[in-house]
């Protein structure tokens, strides 16, 4: 009977383990706490998007030294994403897809756009940002080679 009983201790034991564990989890995930999609968010839209407008010039130059390499694909997309600081500062900038296969663009993409600063989140937390850049070489720079 003890060993029934010690069994059925460590069972419970466990299960509490697994149960706060798992809600330790929930607590510290970033996007769990969300009460507004980043699509639905104003930040998002309206200040975050206008910095990438603002900041796109230094995005293109990695386009345009891609172009410089003569890569057989001119055109395509790139996700990248990246977490906006309580103070505006950009860390964590990666590289999710890409239709074009050269580390290069990549890598200037992170490097100028962990230089980016964005306005402070009105929430006081660290929002994370996805953006799709589309990419195509211009019809007067193939007529200029």
């Amino acid at each position: 009977m003890n060993n029934k009983l010690q069994n059925i201790a460590i069972i419970f034991l466990l299960c509490v383990v697994i149960i706060l564990l798992a809600l330790n989890l929930l607590k510290n995930d970033p996007v769990s706490h969300l009460a507004v999609k980043p699509e639905d968010d104003p930040y998002i839209i309206n200040q975050v998007k206008n910095t990438i407008i603002k900041q796109s010039g230094s995005i293109q130059k990695c386009y345009n030294t891609f172009l410089e390499s003569k890569p057989e694909k001119l055109e395509g997309r790139i996700k990248m994403d990246w977490k906006i600081e309580t103070d505006g500062n950009v860390s964590s900038a990666e590289k999710v897809t890409a239709e074009f296969g050269s580390e290069n663009l990549w890598e200037c993409m992170k490097s100028e756009i962990s230089q980016w600063k964005f306005p402070k989140p009105p929430s006081g937390r660290q929002k994370y940002v996805a953006h799709k850049f589309f990419f195509k070489k211009k019809d007067d720079e193939k007529n200029k080679k």
